[in-house]
């Protein structure tokens, strides 16, 4: 007996699946499961699989169906010959996380970056877009946020939080010790914490002395202001940074490659006291030789599981708005997101269709420069009476 598989979602060629031979008027029990693109068939306990999506990333898009049926493939003897086939029980099945999905909050902060840069607002309808509408990793739901999520249900609900801004959103908006206690809460039992570009960053007012910050400890390292009193990392626009998996087996890369663009990485990113190293339970995930006329190799994303049982993911990247259409940059931003938030990472990474950028109404898809500020006016005499 053997199962034919296609090696591509379109004109692909058959892979055979063989299985110990059936005999006829025999029964015999068969079962097809498909989950996260690995395909198994299972024949009267004899299972073979293969991993679709790695075949080919297009099947990941593909809407899928089950027929049973018989095909006679007999071509040869008398018109009176046939064929038949009897099926004594069928259950089919598809697993569906819409009456429990996973909740992702998604809170998009302040900023004060020209249009086309950062384009935060923008940004949060991208991730929530890409997360709830993943072709190969259905059932997750996401809260957006211009505001720090003031209801307790919704923070309890939340798998993961992800932030986007200029600076940790927690801080620059209001009441920043409450936030930052709410924030505390949903670390301790677990919940995942992302923080993309800018939000990876502190001010000298949001640091000890000594630059620590619950961040720290929560996502295992930030990037530090010029203000900050204990360590400056740099911001610099580079016109082609490659970006190198420094943990190509972590889940984060799947489905991804060494990919380079045109922005803004930060680099000499703060990872504590003891001479910058990360801790032992902080893995490096990317890295650049920056700045391209002192090359040294710089992080600039990085993850932590904590004793809490959560994780944390940074990504220092993307400061143009525009680059939210590189696709490698895109799934493995939204495969740590996953990871983050406890999901399996696809095999071949999470797989997404993104409508035109326009689409999530930035203020302008290209960079465009700071406003000049206003001048003062000088004060006027008052009108003379009459």
């Amino acid at each position: 007996m053997e199962a034919l598989v296609k090696d591509k979602a379109r004109k692909g060629r058959d892979l055979k699946l063989t299985f110990p031979q059936v005999g006829l008027d025999r029964d015999f029990d068969y079962q097809i499961k498909l989950q996260d693109g690995l395909l198994s068939v299972t024949v009267n306990g004899t299972t073979q699989t293969v991993n679709v999506f790695e075949k080919d990333p297009q099947w990941a898009s593909q809407t899928l169906y089950f027929k049973a049926g018989v095909y006679p493939q007999d071509n040869e003897g008398p018109a009176s010959e046939g064929a038949r086939v009897s099926f004594s029980k069928l259950k089919v099945s598809h697993s569906s996380s819409a009456a429990n999905p996973t909740r992702i909050v998604i809170v998009a902060g302040p900023t004060d970056h020209p249009p086309g840069t950062h384009e935060v607002a923008a940004g949060g309808r991208v991730l929530k877009h890409c997360l709830e509408n993943m072709a190969n990793l259905p059932g997750v739901k996401v809260d957006l946020f211009n505001e720090w999520p003031k209801d307790k249900a919704v923070r309890d609900a939340a798998a993961a939080i992800v932030f986007i801004g200029d600076t940790f959103p927690p801080n620059r908006l209001p009441n920043a010790a409450q936030n930052l206690a709410d924030l505390d809460a949903m670390m301790q039992r677990g919940c995942g914490i992302v923080c993309v570009h800018y939000a990876t960053g502190l001010l000298g007012e949001d640091v000890k002395p000594d630059g620590d910050h619950p961040l720290l400890r929560w996502m295992g390292g930030y990037f530090a202001n010029r203000s900050c009193p204990h360590h400056e990392s740099f911001a610099k626009i580079f016109a082609a940074a490659a970006i190198s998996p420094a943990a190509p087996q972590h889940p984060v890369w799947r489905g991804c490659r060494e990919f380079t663009l045109n922005d803004e990485p930060y680099f000499n990113n703060y990872f504590g006291k003891d001479g910058n190293q990360p801790a032992a339970n902080v893995t490096v995930l990317a890295t650049s030789m920056l700045p391209p006329e002192a090359p040294k190799q710089e992080i600039v994303s990085w993850c932590i599981e904590r004793p809490d049982s959560g994780r944390g993911f940074a990504v220092v990247m993307p400061h143009y708005y525009r680059n939210w259409k590189l696709e490698d940059l895109r799934r493995y931003l939204l495969n740590g997101i996953v990871w983050t938030a406890k999901l399996d990472v696809p095999a071949a990474g999470v797989q997404t269709t993104l409508p035109e950028l326009s689409t999530f109404a930035p203020v302008s898809l290209d960079p465009q420069p700071r406003a000049p500020k206003a001048k003062a006016e000088p004060d006027k005499a008052p009108p003379a009476s009459k």
